[in-house]
């Protein structure tokens, strides 16, 4: 087996016949409306266009299922993406010219080579997927930014304990809590040495061989998101972390984007970076580029009809689920108007006189009007959270309505909701048939969000255990 982290998270299998597989390749900065780019930068052979037999995409978000990367590849090359109760994955790779996508069963094996095999298990209510590898008497698990509840962890445990190498993501890629405001009794701060302590929690679960960061290689260039670089956590503090508070027998190795691994040679061409030192390569690089992007987003004006029509399908679409929301209020302030939303009433205005001191709200969201009316347009709201380039200042006591109200929305573009016309759908039902006892773990998880953030948190993760 010859392995390489090829960037972010994207790695290259090779068997001993020579067959590829490439995990949700993005090779092209950037992402999230110019929010997130690969750092640091990888070198990417064209080659790997040409000799990739097979690519497995983990879940939709844009740093995993990037098009622009994705378009380089050979339309005839067989992609494989999880078979999720509700998806357009293969829809968008159809779309993209591809003709052959193979959605795959939850926990289900599929041969790519006699010695070489793969299997999805899919996770979180808004979908994501663990890939396992086997390929040459080695089994690689990949967590990539996944969040397993406990049925999921027994699951693993139970079938890929010790495996060779274990993959997961080393820093929190969301702007919870960063880009929020609370008031002084709400605060339920996640920090960095969260995200730490529950990459290390992995490793008791798993107790891989060896254990990986990846999914992390990124970095903030937008002027909106520059400052939220300060809340990455690199490998190297990561590291710092596992050497400090675990002494078992897992190699905690960094490979870093190029880095490869043989039996033969073991870990070789690790190229060590300086996170601070790259940032500034790339602001300098990417600096025409940026400029251009500010002047055509200051060209926008906020498409309010667009706003609404958007909040109108999803209010009508959750059905009886407004009635969790009352006086629950959203302002989304996009600097030239503010747009109030009442989902409980159903109401959507554009608000007169606005006052941060005295306008009702539970919820004030500040974002860029471009960002606003592509997001509502393409129906990637939720995308906001992860792009970072929002603010969100939250009253008192709304903190876990505004996090079940967003949770919602997810659902609602990955059209789970509406719920009831997915019950006359085979696929739906025998989907998440499959994923019942993570639908219990759910149960769990509402109750538990009811009480606190970080609770969901230590809940996910399993921290709370010894």
């Amino acid at each position: 087996m010859n392995l390489e982290l090829v960037a972010h998270a994207s790695l290259k299998i090779e068997n001993t016949s020579g067959k590829v597989l490439i995990t949700d390749p993005w090779y092209k900065s950037p992402a999230f409306w110019g929010s997130w780019f690969l750092c640091p930068e990888p070198n990417v052979s064209e080659d790997i266009y040409k000799t990739t037999n097979f690519i497995y995409l983990t879940h939709w978000h844009f740093d995993h299922f990037d098009y622009k990367t994705m378009r380089e590849f050979n339309k005839n090359i067989k992609i494989f993406v999880p078979q999720f109760p509700s998806s357009i994955m293969k829809q968008e790779l159809v779309g993209l010219g591809f003709n052959n996508v193979i959605e795959m069963t939850q926990n289900k094996e599929y041969f790519l080579e006699e010695n070489f095999s793969i299997i999805s298990h899919q996770v979180e209510h808004q979908d994501d997927s663990i890939l396992i590898i086997k390929v040459d008497g080695k089994i690689l698990v990949n967590l990539n930014d996944a969040k397993p509840l406990p049925s999921s962890w027994r699951w693993l445990i139970k079938n890929f304990k010790n495996p060779d190498f274990m993959f997961r993501s080393h820093s929190l890629a969301w702007s919870y809590p960063t880009k929020y405001t609370f008031e002084k009794e709400d605060e339920d701060f996640l920090k960095k040495e969260t995200y730490m302590q529950e990459y290390l929690q992995c490793i008791l679960f798993l107790k891989p061989i060896h254990a990986v960061p990846f999914a992390s290689y990124i970095c903030h260039l937008h002027k909106e998101t520059l400052q939220d670089n300060k809340h990455l956590t690199t490998p190297y503090e990561l590291e710092k972390y596992v050497t400090k508070n675990y002494n078992g027998s897992t190699l905690f190795k960094i490979m870093n984007p190029g880095g490869k691994y043989t039996e033969e040679k073991g870990f070789y061409d690790i190229k060590h970076y300086n996170f601070d030192e790259e940032l500034e390569i790339l602001k300098r690089k990417y600096a025409p580029y940026l400029e251009k992007i500010y002047q055509k987003e200051s060209a926008y004006k906020t498409d309010f009809e667009l706003v609404k029509k958007y909040f109108e399908d999803f209010i009508s679409n959750i059905g009886i689920l407004r009635f969790t929301l009352k006086n629950f209020i959203w302002i989304i302030d996009t600097d030239e108007q503010q747009i109030l939303i009442d989902f409980y009433k159903k109401k959507i205005e554009l608000v007169e006189n606005f006052n941060k001191e005295t306008t009702k709200f539970s919820a004030l969201i500040s974002v860029d009007k471009s960002v606003l009316n592509r997001s509502v347009k393409d129906y990637l709201f939720s995308n906001i959270d992860i792009s970072k380039r929002w603010k969100v200042k939250i009253t008192k006591g709304h903190v876990q309505k505004h996090l079940y109200l967003t949770s919602l929305i997810t659902l609602y573009e990955g059209r789970i909701i509406p719920i009831l016309p997915n019950f006359l759908k085979i696929r739906f039902i025998a989907g998440y048939l499959r994923r019942l006892p993570e639908l219990l773990d759910y149960i769990k998880v509402l109750l538990k969000l009811r009480k606190s953030i970080s609770e969901v948190r230590t809940y996910i993760s399993g921290t709370h255990q010894k």
